[in-house]
C-alpha cells in the first residue's frame, strides 16, 4: 500500500480545521455548561464544593473529580456539538439489517437522537443535568465519535473544559440575567485568524 504524502497546503488546511473545530466546539460546550450551571444552582454549588476541596487545581486533581466529570459529560450529552461532524463514506456496497448502502454514500450518525433516547437514558433524559448516572454509557454517549476515527482532540478538549470550569467556579458565581437566551449560542466551525 502506497503511503500518501501531504502537500504543504493540505497540511495548512488540516491545521486550520483542527484549530477551528477545537476552538468553537470547546467554547460552545463551555457556554452551554455555564448556562446549565446558572439554571441548576444546586449542581453549581455541589460542583463548587468538589472544586474547593482541592487546594491546587492541576491535571491530577482535575482527573480525580467525579462530579465535574459527570457535569461535563451530561453537558456534552445534551449539547453534542461535534455530532454534525460524525459522517462517514461507504467504501463499498453493503447491507446492514434490511438497509442497503451504496458505495460512496455519505452517512451522518444521529448523535442527538441517541443522546435523548428515553429507552437508554430514562424518562428524565431531557432533565437530568448534574445527576450521577449508573447506566452503561460506552455505546450510548458519543459526543466525540467512537472508535478509530474518534476526535483526536477529545482528551485535550475535556481537560480544557474542566480546567476552565474549575478556574471560573473558584472565582465567580454563575447567574442568568433576564435577557439570557440559550438559543443565541450558535455552533459554527470557522477560522478565527
Amino acid at each position: 500500500m502506497k503511503q500518501k504524502i501531504f502537500e504543504f497546503q493540505e497540511i495548512i488546511a488540516q491545521c486550520r480545521f483542527l484549530t477551528s473545530a477545537g476552538f468553537d466546539t470547546t467554547a460552545n460546550t463551555l457556554a452551554y455548561l455555564l448556562y446549565l450551571l446558572s439554571k441548576h444552582y444546586d449542581v453549581q454549588e455541589n460542583l463548587r464544593s468538589e472544586i474547593d476541596n482541592e487546594k491546587n487545581i492541576n491535571f491530577d486533581t482535575i482527573s480525580q473529580m467525579p462530579y465535574l466529570q459527570c457535569v461535563v459529560a451530561e453537558t456534552l450529552r445534551l449539547f453534542p456539538h461535534a455530532a454534525m461532524l460524525q459522517s462517514r463514506r461507504c467504501m463499498q456496497d453493503c447491507l446492514i439489517g434490511d438497509y442497503k448502502f451504496a458505495k460512496d454514500l455519505s452517512i451522518i450518525f444521529d448523535t442527538w437522537s441517541l443522546h435523548y433516547d428515553v429507552d437508554i437514558w430514562g424518562d428524565d433524559a431531557n432533565d437530568r443535568f448534574g445527576r450521577n448516572r449508573t447506566r452503561n454509557e460506552s455505546l450510548s454517549w458519543m459526543p466525540f465519535g467512537m472508535g478509530a476515527r474518534q476526535c483526536v482532540g477529545m482528551r485535550f478538549a475535556l481537560l480544557e473544559i474542566k480546567a476552565t470550569v474549575c478556574y471560573l467556579l473558584k472565582r465567580f458565581y454563575i447567574r442568568t440575567t433576564n435577557c439570557c437566551n440559550v438559543s443565541r449560542i450558535v455552533f459554527t466551525v470557522k477560522c478565527h485568524f
